[in-house]
């Protein structure tokens, strides 16, 4: 993998453990809807996508998905603030090795720009971090490839040169379809297809490919 240039990371479920707070915060939101209780709602399904593109995907027309939205959102960045988000072990560690070899390092998520700043803040990545693009940067998001060709075309990067590290359907189809090659990570279904069970392997497997 250390033949690739640009390492491209995904932040939700690839490099932050956020998976269990983004359902809580998504359950709190539907609770308050229109619909509270007539949901079935799989976050598996949805992982990787923006909040308001899953709010409307759900049903809900486009004001009450927007107000929704607001309220996911604070949710979950005020289970942020409280500590109950915390990085994957050997993220930052990954960092450093990533930029003392000279390669870069980016970050495409379907997060708000705003969640992603917390983030970014809150664990001191922003060092590490050469660019970033946001769901609230794009029209298209994941599973689309938009976000990803947009991170892309804007720093000029060669896509051969591209690593996507993702831990989503929706993510993994985002890279295929930009024609990225893709790695992913903290996915069991994904193991015997070349993925990692956890950013730890996926780190150790960086550090032997030296």
């Amino acid at each position: 993998m250390m033949d690739y240039e640009y390492f491209i990371f995904d932040l939700d479920g690839t490099l932050i453990d956020s998976t269990p707070c983004h359902v809580r915060a998504f359950n709190f939101a539907i609770s308050n809807s229109s619909l509270a209780g007539k949901i079935d709602f799989n976050y598996e399904e949805m992982k990787g996508k923006r909040t308001i593109d899953v709010m409307t995907e759900l049903g809900f027309q486009f004001n009450e998905a927007e107000r929704l939205t607001k309220i996911k959102q604070e949710k979950y960045r005020e289970f942020v603030q409280n500590g109950e988000v915390d990085l994957f072990d050997d993220v930052i560690e990954s960092f450093r090795f990533l930029k003392n070899r000279s390669k870069k390092v980016y970050i495409c998520t379907g997060a708000s720009r705003s969640s992603v700043e917390i983030i970014l803040k809150k664990f001191n990545m922003a060092e590490y971090i050469d660019d970033f693009i946001t769901g609230s940067d794009v029209e298209k998001a994941k599973p689309a490839p938009d976000i990803l060709n947009n991170l892309i075309e804007t720093n000029k990067l060669e896509k051969a040169k591209c690593l996507f590290v993702e831990d989503s359907e929706n993510g993994k189809v985002c890279g295929e379809l930009a024609g990225v090659k893709t790695i992913m990570v903290n996915n069991n279904d994904f193991i015997d297809k070349g993925g990692f069970e956890n950013y730890s392997l996926f780190f150790q497997n960086l550090q032997d490919g030296v």
